[in-house]
């Protein structure tokens, strides 16, 4: 297949936000040794709400168009994803460390086929089997590296990490459901993005709070309180790659290149994290056959 200028521009869009993912789980696993997953989240949905609210006010304002199936879609996405996606995989970056995380983060296309199928009426294929066997094949193998790690003592500890990356998929791929959803009934990207992530933020509120009782803005602050903000930063900007190239280009051209974020978490973490990252030739070869299940899926969704 021969790319077109634009599918070119896209493609290229796709593998930096690709770069910016796997930098952004790489400083995740940085700062959150000693540090707090918790305050993390906090900043991360503050961060993208103040970007998004703003992006929204400047290219909307005065016509907030947005109907009540697009607004109860997108706070969904945004609990699901900008929040218990975030935190459960936040926290897995912490425990497991990112080179095992983010190949199994990728479970999540599995959740948003099943959930296309039965909700928004797409069609299996012969490919979507094939690239959810390698999927599951992948995981399995990055899961025995985690089950195999001598550094959990207990099989209760094991089985608690190796559901972390796993949870988060599987809500990730509700976010992608209902991200989806929304924007069949014409939403703007950026006002989705920003109703999702006030939807986080409200998940963040009731939950934590919840546990917590009582949340004050001197609780969240944290001597890595930089880093986090970088970190958001990042998130925000992963957002506006991947929706920029879709604009430009074709899923089919877009989406598989951005599947490749795991292969540069692996080569990030073999070189910057040497002393937090443990990378096995398991791992390597579980995280390919992830990425290309990933890729099957996705070319022909």
């Amino acid at each position: 297949m021969v790319l077109s200028n634009p599918d070119l521009i896209g493609a290229i869009l796709a593998l930096i936000g690709a770069l910016v993912v796997a930098f952004q789980s790489i400083f995740v696993r940085k700062s959150t040794v000693g540090g707090s997953t918790k305050k993390l989240v906090a900043i991360v949905l503050v961060v993208n709400f103040i970007i998004w609210s703003a992006l929204t006010i400047i290219l909307h304002y005065p016509s907030f168009e947005v109907n009540m199936i697009s607004f109860i879609s997108f706070l969904s996405s945004g609990f699901f994803g900008f929040f218990l996606g975030y935190r459960l995989l936040f926290l897995s970056i912490q425990r497991i460390g990112a080179s095992r995380t983010m190949p199994l983060i990728k479970t999540q296309v599995i959740t948003a086929l099943a959930l296309s199928i039965l909700f928004l009426g797409e069609s299996l294929s012969s490919f979507h089997l094939i690239g959810v066997v390698l999927i599951v094949v992948g995981a399995a193998l990055v899961s025995r590296e985690i089950s195999n790690d001598k550094e959990h003592i207990t099989s209760e500890k094991r089985w608690f990490d190796l559901s972390l990356p796993l949870l988060a998929g599987f809500f990730w791929g509700l976010n992608w459901f209902f991200t989806r959803f929304g924007l069949m009934h014409g939403t703007s990207v950026i006002m989705g993005l920003m109703i999702s992530s006030f939807g986080g933020i409200l998940g963040f509120l009731v939950i934590e709070g919840f546990k917590q009782k009582r949340i004050s803005l001197k609780s969240m602050m944290s001597p890595n309180l930089y880093w986090y903000v970088v970190i958001a930063l990042f998130c925000a900007s992963a957002f506006y790659l991947n929706f920029l190239a879709l604009s430009i280009s074709r899923i089919v051209v877009v989406n598989p290149i951005w599947q490749v974020a795991p292969l540069f978490v692996l080569i990030l973490s073999y070189i910057l994290l040497p002393k937090l990252e443990k990378i096995t030739l398991t791992l390597l070869v579980g995280s390919v056959i992830i990425v290309v299940g990933t890729i099957v899926v996705l070319l022909f969704m």
